[in-house]
């Protein structure tokens, strides 16, 4: 393994003033970017797989194969769990680590150019025309999944949560979708075209793709709401969007084909309506973001990698003294305090990666096995849903 040194610092300084800093070390091609909280992330290259424990002060090589296919994807669930889809002397193979990329261990593996897993034991892999398959015993088996897959290429997969996911694809594209952990997958009659799915809830989402569109769903893909959309504008796409919640979210925009005049800037969207350009360069591409409570990550080719510390977390819950989650600060039980006896249907925790951890029907919540850090707790109430930061220490 090798330990790189962060060498060079340009900092981006933007309208509202906040900065997007490039925190290069090297000047690989990087495609993909996990990000597990404000100091653990992955970044991979078409070679080699990168962990920062540090927010990207510091690098370890954690992965490197030397072949012409290389890496084709790697997802991580947590900081020590994760699993790698790579090519070696022209043989397709799967990976699996459970310490942070220490060890590797060989699983069985599966066809597909991109690899998705929602926990441990359950995952995805998926390539052209929406054909995927799905494991639920950590990639000791696989079995093909091809029922309602039109032809398209895939663009990305998101779970808001273990049981429900999103599948996008483009030409000419369209969304599928699954509410139990994948064993069905139902065709989703909506936009077309589609690089990119995020979705903060269940229900709550955002789609982007060619003709620099984006699209918002509130109702479980039933109906969209259409946020831009530019029909002569096809090469032009928004490629790659996370959200830290349903009103923040990030957005990598570039002309997806062009070669000789290319550029890349990376958008704000606010409140489901509003797009601030938060960082624009020519002759640059970027390829993926990822955002949490505090900062986002952005990567491309060159070796870039985009820093920010939007610090969305300083950002005061609004009020509700009708109902107040106590001791915030906590160390382990959370409780509420329901004044007017809110009915209170579910309550869900999510880390600041936006992964739900749990959910349950009532209080008290445990944090006791969670690390320290920023949670968001939902509550769902009979008319509405209220949304709490809570900080664990």
């Amino acid at each position: 393994m090798k330990i790189f040194l962060l060498t060079f610092l340009l900092s981006l300084i933007l309208a509202n003033g906040q900065e997007w800093n490039n925190i290069s070390f090297n000047n690989e091609d990087f495609k993909r970017i996990r990000q597990i909280d404000d100091a653990t992330l992955f970044i991979g290259s078409k070679s080699t797989i990168y962990k920062s424990s540090d927010g990207g002060s510091t690098w370890l090589e954690i992965f490197h194969i030397e072949s012409s296919n290389g890496i084709r994807d790697f997802h991580f669930i947590d900081e020590s769990i994760g699993y790698v889809l790579y090519y070696e002397d022209s043989t397709r193979k799967l990976a699996k680590t459970t310490d942070g990329g220490n060890s590797w261990e060989q699983k069985n593996s599966v066809n597909g150019e991109a690899i998705y897993f929602t926990n441990e034991l359950n995952g995805y892999s998926f390539e052209s025309s929406f054909l995927h398959y799905h494991t639920n015993d950590g990639a000791d088996s696989w079995e093909d999944s091809y029922e309602n897959a039109p032809s398209s290429a895939v663009g990305d997969i998101h779970f808001p949560n273990e049981s429900t996911g999103y599948m996008v694809g483009w030409y000419p594209g369209g969304i599928v979708k699954t509410t139990d952990s994948g064993e069905n997958w139902v065709k989703i009659y909506g936009p077309e075209e589609l690089l990119d799915v995020y979705f903060t809830d269940s229900n709550t989402g955002y789609l982007v793709g060619f003709r620099n569109s984006i699209f918002k769903t509130s109702d479980g893909a039933e109906t969209f709401t259409t946020i831009t959309n530019e029909p002569l504008e096809f090469y032009d796409a928004y490629k790659s969007i996370s959200c830290v919640d349903e009103n923040n979210c990030w957005m990598i925009k570039s002309n997806y084909f062009d070669t000789t005049d290319y550029y890349s800037d990376i958008n704000y969207l606010q409140n489901g309506n509003s797009i601030t350009n938060q960082f624009s360069e020519q002759n640059t591409i970027l390829i993926d973001i990822n955002c949490s409570l505090n900062t986002c990550y952005a990567v491309g080719e060159n070796g870039i990698i985009l820093k920010l510390e939007h610090n969305l977390s300083l950002v005061e819950t609004p009020k509700n003294s009708d109902l107040i989650l106590y001791p915030n600060p906590t160390n382990e039980w959370v409780y509420v305090k329901n004044s007017i006896n809110y009915l209170i249907t579910e309550i869900e925790l999510y880390n600041s990666s936006g992964q739900l951890l749990e959910t349950k029907q009532s209080f008290p919540l445990n944090l006791a096995k969670y690390n320290s850090g920023i949670y968001t707790i939902k509550i769902y109430t009979k008319n509405e849903i209220l949304s709490f930061k809570l900080i664990k220490e």
